[in-house]
This record gives structure tokens, C-alpha cells and sequence, in this order.
């Protein structure tokens, strides 16, 4: 039996009072802070790293996949994701998915991979981290790094603000609203929503980086059962040479501390095994060195919000468009294994096809109010998560509950009440989309071709 202690009451100090405060960091909490803000609210964001971007920046998932922002001819998310992804690239930190065949870059043309549309956008960690700064600095955002948030405040069934501990103690900030983007529903489990999945075991993984990688091309082999993960499988990232690496695997918990701890430790082990296998058994390893590990474990096995709606398996395979939506999207079904050596479970759509993500995800079932959560916790069926789960789209549920939640305030009503219309019109007045707009024309990579293949006579120059 747990042993536990009754701790006693502490006045604490008001660090903030704000209209809008977003708990965690991730692309889902970058999303929902800018949307918020560019509607008008006094904004807040918290994170216990620091840095912004959450496992995009801290976990190395250093690319948003495909069929999420762009499917096929069809761009499927725009809004802040496009503002961020155009900082980056002015860094020269990114590039877009729709113009990654007019790089060098091999992966558009790397016919190993199981995803049916390659328009990733890769970028480096150090760009996003810059850029989002960036964007929370020009939206008058409060950032509040190394801070946890423990607990929240309440009035009845109302949230009113959260508890948060860092450097400085333990600190209150006063909200309106609150969004969670925490990854692991902090705040929301903490308020008494109802949630699913809470200490289900699952896949959880720690990326890691390596450099003077030379002449590779397949990048995704599946059923290689001497390796953790159960697969070859490996990114390029934006210098040449370097690649991140998703090949380790560890079964525990989103909400288990001791989990996160002991899949950090066994999964930097498996690194080393790893980087050792693909240095003997995989063409262009052979010099191949470690740059680092990431410094947080990732894991997809996240709990869920039991919400007025949910994303199901049929919505995504079944393309729905419905009217409600505050996103759309493209990615499939992607189930990681619960054993250690296992295979996933994949499933991809038709490049061009895309689904919507309907506004009641986000709103608890439970009667809370001032409380939305946004991300890869939104309410979502088991087998499928992976609609809700990958950057761009919870960007863009992000910036959808920052602006219900701003336009509730302004109306004084609440984010349950708000009419999805009006979030509709506002995304689009601040650039976001819920229709698909067209890819532009873009010219793809030339490929190699010899002078001595357009005009053979060439060759006697060069044999005396």
C-alpha cells in the first residue's frame, strides 16, 4: 500500500492573472497561445522545459509527418504552423513539405518507406526554438519556463487557475481560461475530467542523432527483430550526413514517472546497440558516430480526454467532413506495438484524401467549464490516435481552443456555448484553413545525369 501524507496549507503568491493560460509548451500549446493572443486575450504559457515545442524540439521529432500538413495537391494546414514553418525557413532551418522535392534530399524519392505521401517538413530543433520564441515575444505572450503545473484551482465546477512549481516556489497564475496542452492531461485530471487510457502501457521511445552518414537511401526496413523498435527506420535532418534515428523502445506509461525514468535509462543503452547494429549491418553506417540522445523520452500512448466528441477509427477512414470541424487533416492509423521487438500496425491514406477534426474533442464530457483541452490528448478512440497525435494538426486544434477561448471571454459565455462558426471565421481571418487549398507548383530535384550519356564523343577527351 502507498504511503501518503497530508501536506498543509500554503499561501501562496499570484505570479499571473490572465484571460488565457496554456499549460505546456508542445506544438498543441505553441498553437493555442498564438491563437489565443492574435484574438485579443492576455496570455499565458507554461512549460516545464526550456524551450518550446515540447517533443519537437526536446524529443528530436524533428519533422511534421506526412499527410498531416499537406496530402498529395492539397495544403491541409496553414494558420500558425505556416507562420512558425515560414520563420524557419528565413532561418534557413526548414523546409516546406510541398518543397522538399526541389531539395537534395533523398526521402521524397525513398521508395522504402511504408508512408504513401512523403511532404514532410523537416526542420532543426534550433530554428523552431528560436522561431517560437519569435512568435510568443510579437503576440505578448508571458512564458514561463521550468515551471510544472500540480494542481489547479476551482470554484465548483469552474476552473480558475492553476498551481505551478519552479525556481522561484510554488506560485499561483490566475486564468480565465484554461487550455491543456500538457501531453499527459495534467490539468484536466487534476479538475476531475473524466479521462481514458490514464496508466496504459504502451510504446515509448528516445531519439537520437548521428552524423558522417554516406550514400544511404532505404531509410525504412520493417520484421528486423534484433533491433528494440522491430524495424529500421530513420530521418534525414537538414545538414547532410545527419539523420535522427527512431529505432529504441521501452512498454510503459505517459503518466508514470518511474516509467519515463526507466524507458530514458534503457533506451540510451539501446542507442548505443542500435548505432552499433546499423554501423555493421546497413550500407553508409560504417563511420557513422552519435552526435546525442534527446534529452525527453516520447512515448504515443497518451491519455485521453472523454469529450463531447471523439475522433474514431471511421472518421478517418471513412475521410469525414464534418461541419463542426476546426481542422483537417490526413495522416492514418498508426498503432506502435506494446512488446518490444513487435511490429506496428500502419495504415496510410491516398495522397490528396483528408479528414476533419470536429470542435467537441476539445470540451470535456464532464461538466467543467473554462477548461479546454488541445493536442494529442484531445478525446480520441484507442485505435485512433494517431489522427490527433502529429504536430501539425495539434498546432492547429491549439490555435482552435485559443480562439474559442478568446471569443468566450469577449462574449461571456462559455467555451462549451461558443458557436463553431465564429472559431471558423476567425481561423480564417488569421489565416488558417478548414478547407484544402491547392500545393504550389514546384519544380522537383533534376537527377543526375552524365554529359557522356547526352553526347558520348565527350569521352574522347578524357582517353588519351
Amino acid at each position: 500500500m502507498t504511503k501518503k501524507i497530508t501536506l498543509p496549507g500554503q499561501e501562496c503568491s499570484v505570479a499571473a492573472q490572465v484571460d488565457v493560460l496554456v499549460v505546456g509548451g508542445g506544438a498543441g500549446g505553441i498553437g493555442a497561445a498564438i491563437g489565443a493572443a492574435q484574438n485579443g486575450a492576455d496570455t499565458a504559457i507554461v512549460d516545464m522545459y526550456g524551450a518550446l515545442g515540447g517533443l519537437l524540439t526536446n524529443g528530436f521529432i524533428t519533422n511534421c509527418e506526412a499527410g498531416v500538413a499537406v496530402s498529395g495537391d492539397k495544403i491541409l494546414i496553414k494558420g500558425v504552423f505556416e507562420k512558425l514553418v515560414d520563420r524557419m525557413v528565413e532561418k534557413g532551418g526548414a523546409i516546406r513539405g510541398y518543397e522538399l522535392i526541389k531539395s537534395n534530399k533523398y526521402y521524397p524519392f525513398d521508395k522504402s518507406r511504408c508512408e504513401n505521401d512523403l511532404q514532410i517538413t523537416p526542420w532543426d530543433p534550433e530554428a523552431f526554438k528560436l522561431s517560437a520564441d519569435e512568435l510568443m515575444e510579437e503576440h505578448g505572450v508571458k512564458v514561463f519556463y521550468y515551471t510544472m503545473v500540480t494542481d489547479v484551482l476551482m470554484e465548483g465546477n469552474k476552473v480558475t487557475g492553476v498551481v505551478i512549481e519552479n525556481r522561484s516556489g510554488r506560485q499561483v497564475i490566475l486564468a480565465k481560461r484554461v487550455i491543456d496542452c500538457s501531453g499527459n492531461l495534467v490539468a484536466a485530471r487534476a479538475a476531475g475530467a473524466e479521462c481514458r487510457g490514464v496508466g496504459r502501457k504502451g510504446s515509448m521511445t528516445l531519439m537520437f542523432r548521428v552524423g558522417n552518414v554516406k550514400n544511404i537511401t532505404p531509410s525504412y526496413k520493417p520484421g528486423v527483430k534484433e533491433i528494440p523498435y522491430g524495424a529500421v527506420n530513420f530521418f534525414p535532418l537538414l545538414r547532410e550526413g545527419e539523420f535522427r534515428v527512431e529505432m529504441t523502445r521501452y512498454i510503459g506509461s505517459e503518466t508514470s514517472a518511474e516509467d519515463f525514468t526507466q524507458a530514458t535509462i534503457q533506451c540510451r543503452k539501446q542507442c548505443q546497440q542500435v548505432l552499433k547494429w546499423l554501423k555493421e549491418n546497413w550500407t553508409g553506417f560504417e563511420d557513422a558516430y552519435m552526435i546525442d540522445s534527446a534529452p525527453a523520452a516520447g512515448t504515443i500512448c497518451q491519455p485521453h480526454l472523454a469529450g463531447m466528441k471523439s475522433m474514431t477509427k471511421d472518421i478517418i477512414l471513412n475521410k469525414e467532413i464534418m461541419e463542426d470541424r476546426i481542422a483537417i487533416t490526413a495522416y492514418g492509423i498508426d498503432l506502435h506495438s506494446p512488446e518490444v521487438g513487435g511490429q506496428n500496425i500502419l495504415y496510410y491514406l491516398t495522397p490528396g484524401e483528408y479528414y476533419g477534426v470536429p470542435y467537441g474533442v476539445m470540451i470535456p464530457k464532464t461538466e467543467i467549464d473554462n477548461l479546454l483541452v488541445a493536442g494529442k490528448c484531445v478525446s480520441s478512440d484507442e485505435d485512433a490516435t494517431s489522427g490527433v497525435l502529429c504536430s501539425g494538426v495539434c498546432m492547429a486544434m491549439g490555435e482552435a481552443a485559443g480562439t474559442a477561448s478568446a471569443l468566450s471571454i469577449e462574449e461571456g459565455i462559455s467555451v462549451r456555448e461558443i458557436a463553431v462558426k465564429k472559431i471558423q471565421e476567425k481561423l480564417l481571418a488569421h489565416g488558417a484553413i478548414i478547407d484544402p487549398v491547392p500545393v504550389p507548383a514546384v519544380e522537383a530535384y533534376p537527377e543526375y545525369e552524365s554529359p557522356l550519356k547526352r553526347d558520348p564523343s565527350l569521352l574522347e577527351k578524357y582517353i588519351k
